[in-house]
């Protein structure tokens, strides 16, 4: 724990190293970007505990985590007793126009959706209808369009910004 002193004392050791001459904006003048800022330890932000960071992930290690999980497995093993799904590459596929591979349980559906609502190169925060759209011509499990929808439901940006599209209740009578 850090008091907000100790915060402050850290924030006044920040060194900045600029040459202030070289930094005026002209058309005819070089402008030196050559500031370096060294922050104390203290301001380095460790990520590797952040739940809310969001993973990447390749084809490889989608094709991995299906054969990690048991249902996953399961429906591999049993590939002819369900219609909807086959095998390409050794990956389970959904049989759709185009096909599109079946996500196991597990951090990567809560990646995909956050990925596709959250950041701003998928439409940042466009709504349930969107994100499901974006995510179904994409990737497939169960129950996706619920667990998109309660992701966009707690979400906390949209819940802030959007306002309620309903009719505002009524004054209230005494009996």
């Amino acid at each position: 724990a850090q008091t907000r002193k100790q915060k402050r004392n850290d924030d006044r050791q920040v060194d900045r190293s600029c040459d202030e001459p070289q930094q005026k904006r002209n058309d005819d003048k070089q402008v030196d970007h050559s500031c370096v800022v060294e922050l104390p330890q203290s301001h380095i932000m460790d990520v590797s505990n952040d739940h809310n960071m969001i993973v990447p992930f390749t084809w490889e290690q989608l094709k991995q985590s299906q054969h990690q999980d048991e249902q996953t497995k399961h429906m591999i093993s049993h590939i002819k007793d369900f219609n909807d799904y086959f095998l390409e590459d050794n990956m389970l596929m959904k049989k759709s126009s185009p096909p599109v591979p079946f996500v196991p349980k597990g951090r990567i559906r809560s990646d995909i959706i956050k990925i596709y609502h959250d950041t701003p190169a998928n439409g940042a925060h466009f709504g349930r209808n969107k994100t499901t759209h974006k995510i179904r011509q994409r990737y497939f499990w169960p129950n996706m369009i619920d667990d998109i929808r309660n992701y966009v439901k707690s979400c906390l940006p949209c819940l802030q910004n959007n306002h309620q599209r309903r009719k505002p209740p009524g004054a209230l009578k005494p009996i």
